[in-house]
């Protein structure tokens, strides 16, 4: 998806192929994660980094981020790739393109307001708190997210921590406000937190849990296709 003027387009719709890029590359990043160390927009933490460019299944880059040489481009999706030109050598975040500088502007502000770096979708636990055994701490949150059909897509994000009355809304982040939102501080039963999908919130969690479910998929298997080529590149040298 091509960056707009103006607005953000209302009605982005994914395709299987679009899930499939897109995680994949979430996979290939997790997997240097693991060994470079991971990035942090919040904490201005040094390594690579997962920035979405909007809709999320869409375009996505991977970037590594040093705090004395600037900002690298690793990876991107054939979309992102398609419109993005980025020399391989680091450069300051002011000569990174207008469209990476929106997004990683507006995931620090999410992350800001939210306490920290949204939940890694590979730890699942959005689907931990809709399998009825919520995590200690969730952030979730997507710059373009949509309510319903008729809404513009807009940033929407939450900070939920579990305590022995039940689930604590800590922040939420919203600038474009939704009908329907709890306030900051209540305490909510696990079933009001997820009932049905009747609002922004339990829409949020469910989306975040079937994102989940996706990079989890694409980690298992980009993760079984490394040890089978390490397997084969064994053989090979017997």
């Amino acid at each position: 998806m091509k960056e707009q003027q103006g607005e953000i387009p209302r009605l982005t719709r994914a395709k299987w192929s679009n899930y499939k890029e897109f995680f994949d590359l979430f996979a290939k990043y997790v997997d240097l994660g693991k060994k470079e160390g991971f990035g942090s927009l919040f904490e201005s933490k040094g390594g690579v980094i997962f920035l979405p460019l909007g809709f999320i299944p869409g375009d996505a880059i991977v970037l590594r981020w040093s705090k004395s040489k600037g900002w690298q481009r690793v990876d991107a999706n054939p979309g992102a790739r398609a419109q993005l030109s980025l020399p391989p050598d680091f450069i300051e975040e002011g000569k990174l393109p207008p469209l990476v500088k929106r997004f990683l502007a507006a995931w620090r502000e999410m992350a800001e307001a939210l306490g920290g770096n949204p939940s890694p979708m590979n730890f699942g636990l959005a689907k931990r708190l809709l399998n009825g055994q919520p995590p200690n701490e969730l952030r979730i949150g997507f710059t373009n997210f949509r309510f319903r059909d008729t809404d513009p897509e807009a940033p929407f994000g939450v900070s939920l921590r579990t305590d022995w009355g039940g689930i604590v809304v800590e922040h939420i982040f919203c600038p474009k406000k939704l009908p329907y939102l709890p306030k900051e501080g209540v305490i909510l039963s696990l079933d009001k937190i997820i009932e049905g999908g009747k609002n922004p919130l339990a829409k949020l969690i469910r989306t975040s849990a079937k994102m989940e479910g996706w990079a989890m998929e694409a980690c298992r298997n980009h993760s079984e296709k490394a040890e089978e080529a390490e397997e084969a590149e064994s053989d090979d040298n017997q």
